[in-house]
């Protein structure tokens, strides 16, 4: 059978992007999913399966450097392209809305756990614990969403909470194949038990944490200043690869702080650094308030250094 066909058939599949409006229901499909539906675990048996059409193609091909090569390069086109037109802003849909095809279906799925926009007004007490990620992914982004106003905000919400989860799957896929592919030269792929290769965030489970006493979203714009200013490298010949294996650092070896002031594992920084990198007014709003809160650290060590100084002149 020609793997390789089947392999790269399932990931075109996976990085189709289409978005639909839906004038009966009122609400949007993303890639043939209702908004509703995209939660964490959607994509995972559509990635298992591109895993496995992968190992089966590795297994019985040549020339496996060039090929995982080109896999990685058309996910980061489709990632970059989200990342280039602010995907987790409502600017994302004003930038696609004439790409937005109204349909008129009629088959939509209503579920009782639906995270409909009457029980997202309630609060947390009326979110089932099904939807409870969806609930704190729109309560976080109410300021860029006219504070959900209107069933039309919160329809919005939801397609960029959909949009999100979508680029996270290209992400978790791409991290699995980049971890193949940094060891492809000497692998023995005919003989290798795939089952063997760990997944990316738990490679290092063993390791020695550093706790930050900072919430997530500080650390993420922390490393954006490092990585940006070329203050720390970890790939000089490749931009993403460079900001990647940051990512991958940061995750194995910090924690942050969260709500409850206790340390946690940081896992995954995707969407934090995503919205330190963007440039919408809400966000720009929350990285000016973080630079400030470090240029007020960096300042009082200046001017305890000056004290120093002025003592001994």
């Amino acid at each position: 059978m020609n793997y390789a066909y089947q392999t790269q058939a399932a990931i075109t599949k996976l990085l189709e992007f289409k978005i639909e409006y839906s004038t009966v229901y009122k609400s949007y499909i993303l890639n043939g999913k209702w908004t509703d539906e995209y939660h964490e675990s959607l994509y995972h048996e559509e990635i298992e399966e591109i895993k496995n059409l992968l190992h089966l193609t590795l297994k019985n091909a040549l020339n496996h450097e060039e090929y995982l090569q080109d896999l990685l390069d058309q996910m980061w086109k489709r990632v970059q392209w989200l990342m280039d037109n602010e995907h987790n802003s409502p600017n994302f849909i004003d930038f696609y809305s004439e790409k937005i095809l109204q349909n008129e279906l009629s088959n939509k799925k209503l579920s009782a756990d639906k995270l409909t926009y009457e029980k997202f007004k309630k609060g947390e007490s009326e979110v089932s614990e099904e939807n409870l990620d969806l609930f704190n992914y729109l309560s976080f982004n109410s300021g860029i969403l006219n504070q959900y106003k209107s069933s039309v905000d919160f329809e919005k919400g939801l397609l960029l909470n959909a949009i999100d989860v979508y680029k996270q799957a290209i992400n978790d896929l791409y991290d699995y194949i980049y971890s193949i592919h940094m060891n492809a030269e000497y692998t023995d792929f005919k003989n290798f038990e795939f089952e063997d290769l760990k997944p990316v965030n738990t490679l290092n489970e063993k390791m020695k944490t550093c706790n930050f006493n900072l919430e997530k979203k500080s650390i993420a714009y922390l490393f954006r200043i490092l990585i940006e200013e070329n203050i720390i490298i970890f790939n000089e010949s490749d931009i993403f690869k460079n900001e990647l294996e940051m990512k991958k650092f940061v995750q194995y070896h910090f924690t942050y702080l969260d709500d409850q002031k206790k340390h946690v594992p940081i896992k995954n920084l995707n969407r934090e650094y995503s919205e330190m990198k963007s440039r919408h007014p809400e966000h720009v709003e929350k990285q000016i308030k973080i630079n400030d809160n470090l240029l007020n650290i960096l300042n009082k060590r200046k001017n305890d250094l000056i004290n120093i100084q002025n003592k001994n002149s």
